[in-house]
């Protein structure tokens, strides 16, 4: 079973979220990128893209982002429907963090 695979099982198998699609590379330019090309395309609500790796990752106002190997790096498809959408970067770091400290 390929990683992508497993992580949507491991989401179902724990009542999280059902992902319409999850993108798993070892090492891609830049997730958003990829994710950008396929919204562009269509894409789903909630489509995701993961990479091990970057080699063209940016940061805010184009800055630099380190992307070495080790870490995880991901993009994730919203088509909000808020109208204060600029909370939504606090909101989804807000709750990486408290899953991450549930694991």
């Amino acid at each position: 079973m390929d990683r992508a695979a497993a992580l949507m099982g491991a989401l179902a198998a724990r009542g999280g979220p059902r992902l319409p699609a999850v993108e798993w590379a070892e090492e891609l330019a830049s997730t958003s990128d990829r994710l950008k090309a396929q919204a562009r395309a269509g894409a789903p609500e909630w489509t995701t893209v993961l990479a091990d790796r970057q080699t063209g990752g940016r940061g805010r106002e184009g800055r630099a982002w380190a992307s070495p190997p080790g870490g995880l790096y991901l993009s994730v498809l919203l088509r909000p429907r808020l109208e204060k959408v600029v909370l939504l970067p606090l909101a989804a770091g807000v709750a990486v963090a408290e899953a991450a400290g549930e694991l």
